[in-house]
């Protein structure tokens, strides 16, 4: 799927249920405009091996719920690679690299992630945002989400780190299991005021502020 003027590929409405899709690869979806390069509305649905690279908007964006995605890969994405605001949605060996804003941005639960990377993200060279503002994972009020056994780093291609934190808490955060390694960011790999928060799990090695 190939230089779309809006989201390169959408799925949505109530009766969306029990897709199978697998080794979809959306390139530059948005055009002039900004957009996803997946948008998934659907529900109870299964997501296998698709890309999305040089999205305007968000890489993978999930707001239904039910949905399992294994092998994923969102890169170079002028906003967040993932953008997850559904619930009971489950990820696994995902990555998000190279994204101009967070890698995972997970504003609800409960959610999922075992096992995704999320490499070098808050890259200016992928939009117009600074460096060092956005976080690998990045989670600012969610609650009963488990990442587990995830990696936050940065490559450091020119020299200086582009991806803040590793892992972010916000205060709103409770119930989480974070478990993961974080390394060479500009930042604490573990970073946030939700860090402390009831019912937090909470895990990471490597920079600064690990627990």
């Amino acid at each position: 799927v190939l230089n779309t003027a809006s989201v390169g590929v959408h799925l949505t409405g109530g009766t969306s249920r029990s897709n199978t899709v697998t080794g979809v690869r959306v390139f530059g979806a948005g055009g002039a405009e900004q957009a996803e390069g997946f948008l998934l509305e659907c529900y109870d649905s299964f997501f296998a091996q698709c890309e999305s690279g040089a999205a305007t908007g968000d890489g993978i964006r999930v707001a239904g719920a039910n949905n399992r995605l294994t092998g994923c890969k969102s890169w170079y994405s002028r906003r967040n690679g993932f953008y997850v605001e559904g619930v009971r949605n489950q990820f696994a060996a995902c990555e998000s690299q190279d994204n101009a804003r967070h890698g995972y941005i997970v504003m609800a639960g409960p959610n999922s992630l075992v096992g995704c990377h999320a490499d070098s993200n808050s890259r200016p060279e992928a939009g117009d945002g600074p460096r060092a503002e956005f976080d690998g994972f990045h989670m600012p009020y969610a609650e009963a989400v488990q990442i587990v056994g995830c990696q936050a780093y940065d490559r450091r291609e020119s020299g200086d780190a582009s991806q803040r934190h590793g892992f972010y808490l916000g205060e709103e955060s409770r119930d989480c299991q974070i478990v993961g390694i974080a390394r060479h960011n500009a930042g604490d790999g573990l970073a946030g005021p939700g860090v402390e928060a009831p019912g937090m799990v909470v895990s990471v090695t490597g920079d600064g502020r690990g627990r």
